[in-house]
């Protein structure tokens, strides 16, 4: 019995020492912080200067009254997105209604004048022609023909006369009836609401704002650039500007300057025009920009997700195996403290002080709690650049 309690309590013994090695070996495992690398390059490219700015819309249209009247309806409010033509207000139309209706008969009154001095002219007419062939027969006098051609004129002069009149008419119903579709407020292109400066009963007069609009998912970059770059930029015809907004990286390839320098700030205005821009991008919001001038050079490039701020600076991790006393081989995050120069795309052309070369592995991802000299476990070992997109 004691031989069997004694075996049983060796065994619990072994058990709880096995226990304590797989722990160990788990804690070690868990330890090593699991990262995604990708390589280090360089390539030939142009420095690129930081400059600030920020977003606007394409197009911003305050929408007015063309003529006196009252507001009688508002259909949308601020934050609203209407569609290209989308009936947006309404004025009281009444009375444009009533003036075109008034002209509408006095065009066809004038319309039937018209007609009435035509069949008058084309009488005056067929009687001149004949007495001009009865004159010539000695049948009627010359003063019968005289009086019978200025009758003829007198009645040509009033048929065109009318004809004019006819006309005129016709435009003063055209220019009515514009200020009655004028009276329907309609939105000149996709936009959003941003602003409703009228409400209903209101009376309003010609030129009096009714609601602002900004164009749709329809954004300007608007740097500016020091005054000392102006020549640089008119020598470059072909500009391409990589721009930083939030989290987004934006490219446009539509750059032009606006040679005009303010004088408080020494500056100009370059406008870039940016396509499909994601929504949570609205006009207003701050924007860095990296304007590429000068000649190329070679640059170390690394992936922005790279590049972590903090307390001690701008970082990188860089991953370094390191030997241990007994000569097994583990990866460990080395900080690196760089310079960032000027983006391109998602990558960030940095300076290292001969800290990183082409063909290193720095941690993209996982690299957020990473603690310098800390062992890690590479998951996926990326060689990505310029025309890369990291999934």
């Amino acid at each position: 019995m004691k031989k069997q309690h004694k075996t049983l309590l060796n065994k619990a013994i072994l058990s709880a020492a096995l226990s304590m090695v797989v722990g160990t070996a788990s804690s070690q495992a868990l330890a090593q912080q699991l990262v995604r690398v990708n390589e280090v390059y360089q390539q030939n490219s142009t420095v690129n200067y930081r400059v600030t700015g920020n977003l606007r819309a394409s197009a911003s249209s305050t929408l007015s009254a063309s003529d006196s009247a009252k507001v009688a309806e508002i259909l949308v409010t601020e934050g609203d997105f209407v569609e290209k033509g989308q009936v947006m207000a309404k004025l009281d139309s009444r009375r444009f209604q009533a003036n075109v209706a008034k002209q509408q008969s006095r065009v066809a009154q004038l319309k039937a004048i018209a007609e009435q001095r035509k069949f008058e002219m084309n009488n005056w007419q067929a009687d001149f022609d004949a007495f001009n062939v009865s004159q010539k027969q000695q049948a009627v006098s010359a003063q019968k023909l005289r009086t019978t051609r200025a009758e003829l004129n007198r009645a040509q002069a009033a048929y065109q006369a009318a004809i004019h009149e006819y006309k005129a008419g016709r435009s003063e119903l055209d220019l009515l009836q514009i200020k009655l579709q004028d009276s329907t407020i309609r939105a000149p292109y996709d936009a959003i609401v941003i602003e409703k400066v009228a409400d209903v009963g209101e009376w309003v007069v010609p030129g009096q704002a009714l609601i602002k609009v900004d164009a749709k998912n329809q954004l300007q970059a608007w740097l500016e650039v020091p005054e000392r770059f102006a020549s640089a930029v008119s020598n470059n015809t072909t500009q391409n500007i990589t721009l930083v907004v939030n989290d987004h990286s934006l490219f446009s390839s539509k750059v032009k300057p606006v040679f005009q320098i303010d004088k408080r700030s020494g500056s100009f205005y370059m406008v870039a025009e940016l396509a499909d821009t994601p929504n949570d991008l609205m006009p207003g919001m701050t924007l860095t920009g990296w304007l590429p001038l000068g000649d190329k050079k070679a640059h170390l490039y690394v992936h922005k997700n790279a590049i972590i701020r903090n307390h001690n600076g701008i970082l990188i991790y860089k991953v370094v195996d390191s030997v241990a006393d007994d000569k097994d081989v583990t990866k460990t995050a080395e900080a690196v403290a760089i310079k960032e120069l000027f983006f391109k795309g998602s990558y960030v052309a940095i300076e290292a002080q001969g800290q990183l070369k082409p063909g290193d592995k720095v941690v993209i991802e996982g690299n957020q709690r990473l603690l310098p000299v800390k062992p890690v476990t590479v998951i996926e070992s990326l060689s990505l650049r310029h025309n890369d997109s990291l999934l």
